[in-house]
């Protein structure tokens, strides 16, 4: 008989904003790819919006410290500020369409 398969946990977006990249995880790697994408091309405003709150973020509070790594809570934040509060309904339902 096979050994039985082990189901791989999907990440989520919340996971997303912990990931730091330096080891590579394909899932992870893509998962960035995809924010990256929908924010092109979905909402651009809502990803220029996010980037600058990035930038505000690193000026404010990294900039002597060393590698930018805020905390996915941050990051969360971040992210439903820029791109708005029905995010979680909407790049789910964009990722679906591709």
């Amino acid at each position: 008989t096979e050994p039985p398969m082990v189901k791989m946990v999907r990440p989520t977006l919340f996971d997303l904003y912990s990931y730091r990249a330096t080891t590579y995880r394909e899932e992870m790697a893509h998962m960035a790819f995809a924010f990256a994408i929908y924010g092109l091309e979905k909402n651009p405003g809502g990803l220029k919006k996010f980037c600058k709150n990035l930038k505000k973020e690193y000026d404010a509070n990294w900039i002597t410290v060393g590698r930018f790594e805020p905390s996915a809570e941050w990051t969360e934040g971040a992210v439903l500020k820029a791109f708005g509060k029905n995010y979680y309904e909407k790049f789910p339902e964009w990722w679906l369409e591709q």
